[in-house]
């Protein structure tokens, strides 16, 4: 563990060689929800680079059993050329969701780097990005306004809590 005395100059140190660290993939939106009744939803990545990239997409299920797959990414695997962009279709292949509370899911799009042949000591960094895929059921769909106002604030001690009644999920 770092002494306390030490972190401002890691913190500093971490801040400058941080603007280094750049991702290829641009996605068209950090959350993305999809809503009971549609076949499939869209995602666009976008390959801000001057190379051509390839990618790849996984959904993780957060709250439903590591076996059962709820959607399903087309194409998973695909190249993209710089400055273009690339169509990601989710499809949903299972009926197994709750009906009156959303379901929430991580969807990851991970950029995979070319390799630069003429620097052999060069360190290539995959990025991986992740964001929220959200579920919402029919029955939640046009009764979510002003639902934030029922999030309580409760205290015991000196730690405070959120405490979310709400069928929805709040970023």
């Amino acid at each position: 563990m770092l002494k306390k005395s030490l972190y401002v100059p890691f913190f500093f140190t971490l801040c400058v060689f941080s603007k280094f660290a750049v991702s290829a993939f641009m996605l068209d939106g950090t959350r993305f929800i999809f809503e009971e009744g549609n076949k499939n939803i869209s995602v666009v990545v976008n390959n801000k680079s001057q190379q051509t990239y390839g990618g790849q997409v996984w959904v993780e299920n957060l709250l439903l059993p590591n076996s059962e797959i709820a959607f399903v990414p087309v194409p998973s695997f695909f190249k993209i050329d710089k400055e273009q962009n690339q169509l990601i279709r989710l499809l949903k292949v299972t009926d197994d969701m709750p009906k009156d509370k959303e379901s929430i899911f991580r969807l990851n799009i991970q950029e995979i780097p070319p390799i630069n042949k003429s620097k052999p000591n060069a360190v290539v960094i995959a990025v991986n990005t992740q964001v929220k895929l959200i579920y919402r059921p029919k029955s939640l769909i046009n009764k979510r306004e002003n639902e934030e106002e029922k999030i309580l604030l409760k205290t015991k001690g000196d730690q405070l809590s959120l405490i979310n009644p709400t069928p929805y999920y709040f970023a």
